[in-house]
């Protein structure tokens, strides 16, 4: 089999790769499209990588610092290598199934002695986000809101922190003030948001509030 050589962007033992050169492959058993995406712990500048396997591209590539490739299982340990993808006049160069298309390609080469795998990033690859990313003052408004005894419980937290995909939030959730009807909140993101928010933010019916506007203030 012909020896091919690239670069391995993480595995599940050691974790982010820091090696600068390629190396061998591992061409593994059920290769799929996979990210590994940066995460800042609050008030430090500790960073862990969140793994997202076998992803569509409703979550390819949209993270600051996120890197995309295929991974593969080699016995217990999982890898993910950088792969660059193939692409006609109507697809996206490096979505997941045109990466999937290249790997499999590649795997299937046997003639090439020496086959050097082009990959997106070639050792290269996106800035991470800032330590404390984008940070807001959120301010919800009501016309009919009923929080009880205007304060918010642990599950209120919660269920606005979930309103963030593909964990963007970056740090807790402080409440600043609170009555009947607005609510001052601060949090970080990983990414920047509008003055609304993420698209489907929730204007009614949430919290106990029959119609809800969100306002975001970058400080």
């Amino acid at each position: 089999m012909a020896l091919k050589k690239g670069y391995e962007i993480w595995n599940s033992t050691t974790g982010v790769s820091t090696v600068a050169n390629k190396i061998t492959f591992v061409t593994g058993t059920n290769p799929r499209p996979a990210s590994i995406v940066p995460q800042y712990f609050e008030g430090s500048s500790d960073i862990d990588w969140l793994v997202f396997d076998n992803v569509n591209s409703d979550v390819w590539g949209t993270a600051t610092g996120q890197r995309n490739g295929i991974m593969v299982d080699d016995g217990s340990v999982c890898r993910l290598y950088d792969v660059k993808g193939f692409a006609t006049s109507d697809t996206v160069l490096n979505c997941p199934w045109n990466k999937l298309s290249a790997w499999l390609s590649i795997i299937a080469d046997t003639t090439t002695t020496n086959l050097s795998v082009q990959g997106q990033y070639n050792g290269t690859y996106p800035a991470l986000p800032s330590v404390f990313g984008y940070c807001y003052t959120v301010v919800l408004t009501a016309t009919a809101g009923n929080w009880t005894n205007a304060q918010l419980t642990a599950y209120d937290i919660n269920s606005i922190a979930l309103l963030f995909p593909l964990d963007y939030l970056n740090s807790d959730i402080s409440v600043v003030s609170c009555t009947s009807t607005v609510i001052t909140l601060t949090l970080c993101s990983k990414v920047a948001l509008g003055t609304n928010g993420y698209n489907g933010f929730p204007t009614a019916n949430f919290l106990g509030a029959t119609t809800l506007t969100w306002g975001f203030t970058a400080y």
